[in-house]
């Protein structure tokens, strides 16, 4: 097998398309999400202030809930936009993608309806049971032309629309706060700010279209029923595995918001949420960038047939130095921060955090291996690997937050997910030299 991975790499790079190198596409969706999440935590302290933590625990396992299901709403065809070599099978990717979140969002809704006559333990439960379809369908869609975007390599146009997310999820969590101070606001406001994200990303991929740049004319033309079942089947392992994956990852992320409203309180669940959302915005501003750049370099190295482990060695290790500041800053003085920062209320957030500062660390590292799954394709045993740790996780939870010992919970159940961001690095490494040799 050719071992010019790094030529074939830097061949990527050198296209003008490119403009240079890898660390400049990082960087590029990094400075958007740098802004944007400025704004939130800019906006932190006089949220904090606006909603109180039972509010931010109700929020949390609502928001938490629609996150896991618009990340699987287009049951992961959005990767295929990128894996197709040919624009017009892309296209076909794009469109099979959308057709399939709103159809997935429609059925939800339904569900949320039936939902909300049957029961009326919220308040305003109607209005927020049917809020989350809307945020569903909107995150669903977004994803896809994010992905579309990533393969013509629009990185400003993905920053540009994460900025634009959170200054409405910002302004309009604020505003709403002068009429209520419950979920309500909270839901309502997050399901803007992902209105505006998805209409800056069609504006502008489409605008780019129109005005003829030849990377990405974007054309949904009418595509037939058989040549999207055949795009469907090709990429059947994506529906297979990949979202049933990305709906355990998602999972392990929102569902201990969940399971702390149940087994512990909305109060115990808001500082939760509060810490953890803060925590992982390091992984949204590196992680999220560093996917999408990754990945599409990573396909360009392997659809040339050469090795990607090298590739994957480099990102891993410098994601690891880039994290490592601020992991320590907060597992030593967490509580004391938060307190600081956000009110004396919030200093047990900040014990919280403590513990996810590791994970959320440790999660970015894990970025570059996780998107390699999908170019080996070899998602089967990452698919055990996410069930047995998301059950471990949550049985420790459950348990330890049940007798009341809610920090240990938190510390359980960050061991477990911490062992399996270790488990796929080190499988991929393993797999990927395999298939070097």
């Amino acid at each position: 097998m050719p071992t010019n991975t790094t030529a074939v790499f830097q061949r990527w790079l050198s296209r003008p398309a490119s403009e240079g190198r890898f660390v400049q596409h990082v960087l590029t969706l990094a400075s958007g999400t740098l802004a944007a999440q400025f704004v939130t935590v800019a906006a932190a302290p006089l949220l904090a202030r606006s909603y109180s933590p039972e509010a931010f625990g109700i929020f949390g396992a609502l928001i938490g809930l629609g996150a896991v299901l618009g990340g699987v709403s287009g049951l992961k065809y959005e990767l295929a936009i990128v894996l197709e070599r040919e624009e017009a099978s892309a296209s076909d990717a794009l469109r099979l993608t959308l057709s399939i979140a709103a159809a997935f969002a429609v059925v939800f809704l339904l569900a949320a309806a039936l939902v909300g006559s049957l029961s009326n333990s919220l308040p305003d439960h109607n209005l927020l049971l049917l809020l989350l379809p809307v945020f569903v369908l909107f995150s669903g869609w977004s994803m896809a032309l994010g992905f579309w975007a990533t393969r013509h390599e629009y990185w400003a146009v993905q920053a540009q629309g994460v900025l634009a997310r959170n200054l409405g999820t910002a302004g309009c969590q604020l505003g709403l706060s002068l009429l209520t101070t419950g979920p309500l606001g909270l839901v309502a406001g997050r399901v803007v700010g992902e209105l505006l994200m998805l209409v800056r990303l069609w504006h502008d991929v489409r605008s780019r279209g129109a005005a003829g740049d030849s990377r990405a004319p974007l054309h949904l033309t009418e595509a037939s029923g058989s040549r999207l079942r055949t795009l469907a089947a090709k990429h059947r392992e994506l529906p297979l595995y990949q979202a049933p994956r990305a709906f355990l990852r998602s999972a392990t992320v929102h569902l201990p918001a969940l399971l702390l409203v149940a087994f512990a309180s909305p109060v115990v669940a808001g500082l939760y949420w509060f810490a953890s959302r803060l925590l992982r915005m390091l992984v949204e501003m590196l992680g999220n960038a560093v996917r999408r750049v990754f990945f599409k370099g990573a396909v360009a190295i392997h659809q040339e047939g050469n090795d990607t482990r090298p590739f994957l060695i480099r990102v891993t290790v410098l994601l690891g130095i880039a994290g490592l500041a601020p992991t320590l800053v907060l597992a030593a003085e967490g509580p004391a921060l938060f307190a600081f920062a956000f009110g004396e209320e919030w200093r047990m957030a900040g014990a919280y955090a403590r513990w996810l500062a590791l994970w959320s660390w440790l999660e970015l590292i894990a970025a570059p291996a996780g998107m390699l799954v999908s170019v080996h394709s070899i998602q089967r045993p990452f698919l055990w690997a996410d069930l047995i740790a998301l059950s471990t996780g949550a049985a420790a939870l459950i348990l330890a937050a049940w007798s009341g010992r809610h920090e240990l919970a938190v510390g359980l159940y960050v061991a477990v997910m911490a062992s399996r961001c270790l488990y796929q690095i080190g499988f991929m490494l393993v797999r990927t030299g395999d298939v070097a040799r």
